[in-house]
């Protein structure tokens, strides 16, 4: 979360941002609020792209708009096809070294697990291991949780014998 923020009449703008460790301030040296608010949405841009610790995308109602037609009811299944299209478009130029992810056809939860990481370089470290292991979706995305540190809280129970 940022704003802008000026203390007083004539002082410089401070681009103020909010996050997991506290307020950050940052001096823009203006006093010209459009030049300030353009530094603004460049700084939210940059927010909405980069991913949660959850994994999920912040991203506003104009962004959402180029997902409305892929498959999925919720928000939660088009933000899993966003996320498999990111992973695609990362893996893409590297060709049949990711095979096993995305022939013949996309594993797409395991895509949108991996999406979820928040570095390219390790996005295609992670990819790397799963086809050279061959992880199945279950062992994959479980391996990608334990790395963003969000393991589940208590097992689920299996239902059946």
């Amino acid at each position: 979360m940022a704003w802008i923020e000026q203390p007083h009449p004539g002082a410089n703008f401070y681009l103020r941002r909010r996050s997991q460790r506290g307020q950050l301030s940052v001096n823009l040296k203006t006093r010209d609020r459009a030049e300030a608010e353009r530094e603004l949405a460049r700084a939210l841009a940059e927010e909405r792209l980069s991913p949660h610790p959850s994994g999920r995308l912040k991203w506003n109602p104009h962004d959402w708009q180029q997902f409305k037609t892929l498959r999925g009811q919720s928000m939660q299944q088009k933000m899993d096809y966003a996320l498999c299209v990111r992973t695609l478009q990362l893996l893409e130029p590297y060709g049949d070294r990711y095979g096993f992810l995305l022939k013949p056809v996309p594993r797409v939860s395991t895509l949108a697990a991996l999406g979820r990481v928040s570095e390219p370089q390790i996005i295609l470290l992670c990819a790397q291991e799963i086809c050279e292991l061959r992880l199945q979706t279950k062992p994959a995305i479980r391996l990608l949780r334990r790395l963003r540190g969000v393991e589940r809280k208590r097992p689920r129970l299996r239902s059946g014998p």
